[in-house]
């Protein structure tokens, strides 16, 4: 009886999104929802300038050309240190974001 019913058990499918937990199997628009989240990808754009204008110029390009809801965080950094008697300064900006 249990491999006549095999196609109507469902699987669960366990995977980390943001702590969403999604349960599919034969029903093939749950299956096919289950695979576009996991294809959704997340990536990273980082910036690295000497002057905090360039930086900035830099990231709004950039955030401008995403579209809404892309947009997941932003890191920023500065690091200074000293090189022959001039002080030096790297500015830099992480942007995490969905494709």
């Amino acid at each position: 009886m249990f491999e006549e019913n095999k196609k109507n058990i469902f699987y669960l499918l366990l995977y980390k999104n943001k702590g969403i937990h999604t349960i599919a199997g034969e029903n093939d628009e749950m299956e096919e929802k289950s695979r576009e989240r996991r294809s959704k990808m997340y990536k990273v754009k980082v910036f690295d300038k000497e002057h905090e204008k360039d930086l900035e110029a830099a990231v709004n390009d950039f955030l401008s050309r995403l579209k809404d809801g892309q947009l997941i965080d932003v890191k920023y950094s500065v690091a200074a240190m000293e090189s022959e008697g001039e002080q030096i300064y790297c500015f830099s900006a992480m942007i995490i974001y969905r494709t």
